[in-house]
């Protein structure tokens, strides 16, 4: 994901998206703050949905994605394994 020219992270210090505590508090708001509105903020998510990652991707912390996960594979959707562009 560092690759693409168009993220809105570019050039943001990346320990805004590991804060300290993945709850909901100031860390997490700054974080979700610059992806909101960014053109690879669902691709961003996904690709941290699948590798497992820590921190926030796609505005979201990795307890949201693995209960999104969760849900859509109970479901039995198509969300369960998200399709990344490599």
């Amino acid at each position: 994901m560092s690759s693409h020219p168009g993220r809105h992270c570019r050039g943001v210090d990346p320990e805004v998206f590991f804060p300290l505590s993945e709850s909901t508090g100031l860390g997490v708001l700054q974080a979700r703050l610059v992806c909101t509105g960014c053109p690879v903020r669902v691709v961003c998510r996904e690709w941290a949905t699948v590798t497992g990652q820590y921190g926030i991707w796609g505005g979201t912390t990795r307890e949201e994605r693995a209960a999104h996960r969760r849900a859509a594979a109970t479901a039995g959707g198509e969300a369960a394994r998200p399709a990344v562009a490599a």
